[in-house]
C-alpha cells in the first residue's frame, strides 16, 4: 500500500546534455500528470507520460524537466547578397542628393530585416541521448515510489489503530444489544398502556406486535455488516497495488451502516457509541483519501 505524496529529483548528462528531472505528487482521485517541458523538448512528452504511468496509477504528478544543452551549436550566416547590392545602390542615390552618408556598415545590415540571418541547427537526440533522459526520469520515480511506499506504511499503521478502536466500539454496540431492545420493549409496552381502547385489543396480539417492532428495531444485522466491512479493510491494508478508492467505498460503507444503526438506537448510551463510532470513520476516510 502506498500513499500520493512524494518527492524526487534526479539528474545525468552526457557530452552533449545536462538533464535535471523533479517530480512531485499530491492525493488526486486520478492520475494527473502536469509536465513542464519547454517546446523545443515538448517531443519527449509522450515518452515522460508512459514512463510515469508505468510506475503511478493514482495523484496530481507535477513534473519539470530541465535540458542543458552542452555542445556548441553549428551556426550557419546567410547573407542576401542580392538585397545588400540593392541596398548600397539606394544608398548611393540618396547620398548624391546629399540626403545620407554614402558609407553603409555591417552594423546597418543587422538592422534591416532578412538581409542577414544567423541561426543555429538543432540539436538532434540520439539512442544515448534518450536512454540518458530515460535514466533520470527512472531515478526520480524511484524516489518517489519509495517515499509514498514509506508514508503508505505510516499511513496502514495509522488505519489500523483506528480499525481496532471502530471494531471494539461496534462490539460496545452490539453487547448493549439486549439492553436496548429490552429497553425498546419496555417503552412500547407502556405506550400502548397509554391507549384509551387498549382493552378491546387481545393480549397475544399487543404481544405480538411488540415483539415485532422489537425485531424490526433490531441492529444486529447492521452489527454483522460492519464486522465484515472491517474485516475486508483490514485484508486490504495488507495488499500491495493501488487500493486507495477500495478504501474509500468501503469507509463509505461503513458510515452508512453507522447512519442505519444510528437511526435504530434510541438510548443514550447508544446513541454515544454511535456517535464516537461515526468519528472514528470520519477520520478513516479523511487519510483514505491519500491512499493510491
Amino acid at each position: 500500500m502506498r500513499s500520493m505524496t512524494g518527492y524526487g529529483q534526479a539528474t545525468g548528462e552526457n557530452s552533449t546534455y545536462r538533464i535535471a528531472v523533479t517530480i512531485r505528487s499530491v492525493n488526486h482521485r486520478y492520475l494527473d500528470l502536469v509536465i513542464r517541458l519547454r517546446d523545443e523538448h515538448r517531443h519527449l512528452e509522450a515518452l515522460l507520460r508512459e514512463l510515469i504511468g508505468e510506475r503511478l496509477t493514482r495523484g496530481r504528478v507535477e513534473v519539470r524537466v530541465d535540458i542543458e544543452t552542452l555542445a556548441s551549436p553549428e551556426i550557419s550566416v546567410d547573407l542576401r547578397a542580392d538585397a545588400v547590392e540593392a541596398i548600397e545602390r539606394a544608398v548611393r542615390d540618396l547620398a548624391k542628393g546629399g540626403l545620407v552618408s554614402e558609407i553603409i556598415s555591417l552594423s546597418d545590415l543587422l538592422r534591416i530585416p532578412d538581409v542577414v540571418r544567423v541561426t543555429s541547427s538543432p540539436a538532434v537526440w540520439s539512442d544515448e541521448d534518450r536512454a540518458l533522459f530515460e535514466r533520470a526520469t527512472a531515478e526520480a520515480l524511484d524516489e518517489v515510489v519509495a517515499l509514498r511506499a514509506q508514508e503508505g506504511k505510516d499511513l496502514a499503521h495509522y488505519l489500523r489503530g483506528h480499525i481496532d478502536k471502530l471494531s471494539e466500539t461496534v462490539k460496545e454496540i452490539e453487547a448493549r444489544r439486549p439492553v436496548f431492545q429490552q429497553e425498546l420493549a419496555t417503552r412500547l409496552e407502556e405506550r400502548i398502556g397509554e391507549m384509551t381502547d387498549v382493552d378491546k385489543v387481545p393480549a397475544e396480539r399487543i404481544a405480538q406486535e411488540v415483539a415485532f417492532l422489537v425485531d424490526r428495531s433490531d441492529v444486529q444485522e447492521e452489527v454483522d455488516r460492519l464486522g465484515s466491512h472491517l474485516a475486508h479493510f483490514r485484508k486490504l491494508l495488507e495488499e500491495e497495488g493501488a487500493v486507495g478508492k477500495r478504501l474509500d467505498f468501503l469507509s463509505q460503507e461503513l458510515l452508512r451502516e453507522l447512519n442505519t444503526l444510528g437511526s435504530k438506537g434510541r438510548d443514550v448510551e447508544t446513541i454515544r457509541l454511535v456517535l464516537d463510532a461515526k468519528l472514528l470513520c470520519e477520520q478513516l476516510r479523511e487519510q483514505v483519501q491519500n491512499i493510491e
